[in-house]
This record gives structure tokens, sequence and C-alpha cells, in this order.
């Protein structure tokens, strides 16, 4: 699955190039969530590649884990490999695939609750995803680890707190300047 606004930066091109690979190994099926200038150039390059039966576009969705048409097409729970796209996100309790720039490293511990690989490596990348959906232990486990990360680092409970205070603190120094 891939979940982004489909721009250049979100790479959703390469996410199709993976699929091509991955499929040459193992069957897979790619959900592509979101929507944008990228889109229909993705459509097309599906077309080319010959895997345009075994991705399924399903545009801007409101509240992903809440959609109908999310739940239809592929339970979230059963989504073997999450890409969320460009340099933001995380893997919703899935296993994540990213490259290591921006905020990624924050979000990700390389092998244990995702993959760090380079941008534009679209063997390496291809590597992992067929590593990810052909041993079930290390899905199990990095899925695990993902949803532990997800709940522990990342609830909104301990997030809303800190962007609080942040903003607390910006706003008392700008109000002690003024």
């Amino acid at each position: 699955m891939h979940l982004s606004n489909f721009r250049p930066v979100k790479r959703v091109f390469d996410c199709l190039r993976i699929l091509q690979g991955v499929r040459r190994e193992v069957p897979a099926h790619l959900l592509m969530v979101g929507d944008g200038p990228d889109r229909a150039p993705a459509e097309n390059l599906a077309r080319e590649l010959g895997i345009e039966e075994h991705v399924t576009f399903l545009g801007k969705q409101g509240h992903v884990e809440r959609s109908s048409r999310w739940r239809t097409s592929c339970c979230s729970q059963r989504a073997g490999v999450f890409r969320p796209g460009g340099a933001g996100g995380h893997g919703l309790r899935r296993p994540a695939r990213r490259h290591p720039r921006g905020g990624v490293p924050e979000l990700i511990t390389d092998g244990v609750d995702g993959f760090l690989e380079a941008p534009g490596d679209v063997a390496a990348h291809t590597a992992r995803v067929v590593s990810l959906l052909t041993d079930d232990a290390l899905r199990a486990r990095m899925s695990g680890a993902a949803r532990h990360t997800a709940e522990t680092r990342f609830c909104t409970g301990l997030i809303i707190p800190q962007y609080e205070s942040y903003y607390e603190e910006v706003c008392g120094r700008w109000t002690a300047a003024v």
C-alpha cells in the first residue's frame, strides 16, 4: 500500500516499479491511496508496465482507517507492507519500507519496525518487500513492533501534549518579547 498526495517527492512511480519487481517473485497487489498531479501518469505507467490489474487506485480518502471503500478493497490488517509517501508518515502499524531522509529515521528503526533504503533504489526496496511478503515470521515480528511504536511513541495522548507545550513555550517567548 502507498498513501500520499501523489507528487514527485512521494516517488509514486517507484512504487509501481517495485510492484513490477515483486510480482516476478510473489503474487502481490498494490493499493494506491490518495490523489494529486502524479495520479494520471501513475495510472499510465501501471498500464505500460503491464501491472494495471494488480494496482487499485482508491483516490483521496478522508479517513483511511474508517473508509468503507478501503475496508472492501483490502482491510488494513491484510496490508503486508505500508509505504507512506515522501518524507512524512508512519507505517500505521504495518512494517514500513522507506528511504532514510527527512524525519523518517526518527519514525522507523531500521530492521525493527520497518526498513530504510536509499530513495530511487528500486532493487533494494523490491527485495525488502519480497522478504516481508514471503517471511511470515519477519512480517509478524515487524508488524508487532510497528504497532508498538505507533502506540507508544506516536499516540495522540503523547503527541498532542508535546505540541501544546511547545506552542505555550513559543507564545510565552513571543509575549515576553512584545
